[in-house]
């Protein structure tokens, strides 16, 4: 399997480009060619991680590259279909209202590009839109393309940051066929389902589960998406942050408190720490660091799963009951592990017949 390999650079190259990609010579002053700069005025300043791979480990760094930025000031409810849902210009003065409705202006924007019917500064030829406000509505169905094949290789070139400081939050929302996009700093809370965004970068996300009765966040079908420097938290272990069906992911940097990993297929998974420490009242505690994972290389990945061993007593039989299997790597089939660690430990009462699971290394 071909692992990432991102130049974030391929797309700055400054030339002013006809609708077709042929270069434009603005004017000429003593046999020097000079291009018009005065696309520079739209362009501000945009991240785009970089991974570096080396056979057993892979680290990712943050570049800035500049960008066409538009703006949301994302509006309560503002789904499809409702008063202001086309309201804004995408401008800082007059932003769009709807997260929603801005991804529809800006694939409009980057088909006009790409089926050469545009002039464009080839400076800058990243997209971006900055993000504020709630977004607390379903967001996607039109199968977004964020990505552009460049010299035989996919770049993703449009980028979701926050504007401002803090991170864009996603509330119990469903995203759906957000293809080719880099969302930086974003907060996903419990109930918010990221489905069908295949080659897709999420970069220093955060999942915050406060409610672990409600139905966890889950990336369904995201085929071929890096995970890159992910924190997962929870206040109880019966969360899980799952990957379902999503192939040839990967997940470079990732850290849980309280959250299995489950899902991965096909990928790789670098520098993965996962703590499950459950001190709750339940008699019967199968606990789990990674597990359900498939055909999946792990790399300098750690589970530290504990729990606390609480005894029933029956009245009827005179006996203590109850146990605790903690296993690290789980039910992960045809995986292997480079430098991984793992605590497992099974703990039973007097009388308690439970058979442990057998952990995978």
């Amino acid at each position: 399997m071909k692992k990432f390999d991102y130049r974030y650079s391929i797309l700055q190259n400054g030339v002013l480009t006809n609708s077709d990609g042929t270069n434009i010579k603005k004017r000429s002053k003593g046999g020097i060619e000079i291009f018009d700069n005065s696309w520079d005025k739209y362009l501000e300043d945009a991240i785009v991680p970089e991974i570096t791979y080396t056979e057993t480990n892979a680290v990712s760094v943050d570049k800035t590259v500049k960008a066409w930025t538009y703006y949301c000031d994302s509006l309560s409810g503002c789904a499809k279909g409702t008063d202001h849902y086309t309201d804004g210009d995408g401008s800082r003065e007059n932003p769009w209202r709807s997260f929603d409705y801005a991804l529809r202006r800006i694939q409009q924007k980057l088909t006009c590009w790409r089926e050469a019917q545009c002039y464009c500064f080839r400076k800058g030829k990243y997209f971006q839109l900055k993000v504020k406000g709630a977004i607390d509505y379903d967001v996607g169905d039109s199968s977004f393309r964020g990505a552009e094949n460049v010299k035989n290789q996919w770049i993703q070139q449009f980028i979701v940051s926050p504007w401002g400081g803090n991170k864009i939050v996603f509330d119990a929302v469903q995203t759906m066929h957000i293809y080719g996009t880099i969302f930086n700093n974003i907060q996903l809370n419990e109930g918010t389902e990221i489905y069908g965004s295949g080659d897709c970068i999420f970069n220093h996300t955060t999942i915050q589960v406060n409610n672990p009765n409600q139905y966890y966040t889950v990336f369904d079908s995201c085929h071929g998406t890096k995970f890159i420097d992910t924190a997962a938290l929870s206040s109880k272990y019966t969360t899980m942050l799952t990957f379902y069906n999503c192939i040839g992911s990967s997940v470079v940097g990732l850290t849980t408190n309280n959250i299995p990993v489950v899902g991965v297929s096909n990928g790789f998974i670098y520098n993965a720490h996962v703590t499950v420490k459950d001190t709750s009242d339940d008699i019967y505690k199968q606990l789990t660091g990674f597990r359900d994972n498939s055909n999946t290389s792990f790399y300098n990945c750690s589970a530290n799963v504990s729990g606390t061993l609480k005894c029933s007593w029956s009245e009827s039989a005179g006996k203590y009951y109850g146990y605790v299997d903690a296993v690290g790597f789980y039910g992960n089939t045809n995986c292997t592990f480079y430098n991984c660690s793992t605590t497992n430990s099974c703990q039973r009462c007097s009388y308690d017949t439970y058979t442990c699971r057998t952990p995978d290394f």
